[in-house]
């Protein structure tokens, strides 16, 4: 952990670096108060493994810049994969990033109280039990490459709300979730775009809610800019398969499964 940083930049160089923090509170990783002007990069070279503990890459306050231009691979965390909190600057993940919290109580990837820029250019591998694949309150998403996946069978897959999607769109190749509140919200996303990849799948099952729910947004979102994708949302759903509410952008589904809902299958009101 380090204190502030203040007009200089801290730069790690084609190390490897491998980090557990067992069961206890710490984080493998934990960067804060990075004021503007300054910055922490990690090179293109580096690779980080991190394993255990509460947050794996725990960033706060960065108003600065850091840039992870290597690998990142969390496993096992009680809290997020990767968790932004309180931080208006910008955040570059250039790199493959993969948390797998398949045989843990940790989310994915945790951003709130935030207003600043974050990107993961890499590729993205999301696998949770019961946490949620991609939480994001406030800030600005960059998700591009491809092959971006988040499996969640018994938490949310995506929690969205008053983000944007930046310049570069944000884009999954596939989304599933076969438990939790709801598989997939998006709520108060102000602008730009979201797509699902070429032949990709969106896959939400059993949801105590909603399967899907799109509600107040500008932005679009497109379940398929080509053909062959599948969006299937089914199971014992407590309410509605998909509902779209009060949106002002473009919503696009190719091809759309819907059964076991409890109430409607897709419900469209004031959009």
């Amino acid at each position: 952990e380090n204190g502030a940083i203040n007009g200089g930049t801290i730069a790690f160089t084609g190390q490897t670096i491998n980090l557990s923090g067992g069961t206890g509170p710490d984080n493998g990783i934990n960067i804060k108060d990075v004021a503007a002007g300054s910055a922490v990069t990690f090179a293109a070279g580096t690779g980080i493994t991190l394993n255990g503990g509460t947050n794996g890459f725990d960033l706060d306050a960065i108003t600065g810049n850091v840039s992870v231009g290597g690998s990142v691979t969390v496993t096992g965390t009680s809290g997020a994969g990767i968790d932004i909190d309180q931080s208006t600057g910008t955040v570059d993940f250039n790199g493959p990033g993969k948390v797998d919290n398949a045989a843990a109580a940790g989310g994915g990837i945790n951003i709130a109280n935030s207003s600043g820029t974050f990107s993961f250019t890499g590729g993205l591998d999301i696998a949770t039990s019961t946490g949620t694949g991609l939480n994001a309150t406030r800030g600005t998403l960059n998700i591009t490459g491809t092959g971006n996946s988040i499996t969640a069978p018994a938490g949310a897959a995506l929690a969205l709300d008053r983000v944007v999607f930046g310049s570069g769109g944000d884009e999954f190749a596939s989304i599933s979730s076969t438990g939790g509140a709801r598989g997939s919200d998006s709520t108060n996303v102000a602008s730009g775009v979201f797509n699902i990849s070429p032949n990709g799948s969106v896959n939400d099952q059993n949801a105590a809610f909603d399967g899907i729910l799109i509600q107040n947004t500008g932005a679009t979102f497109n379940f398929g800019n080509s053909t062959g994708v599948t969006t299937t949302v089914g199971g014992t759903v407590g309410e509605t398969g998909i509902e779209l509410a009060s949106n002002s952008g473009n919503i696009r589904f190719d091809s759309v499964a819907i059964d076991g809902a409890a109430r409607e299958g897709m419900l469209l009101f004031s959009n």
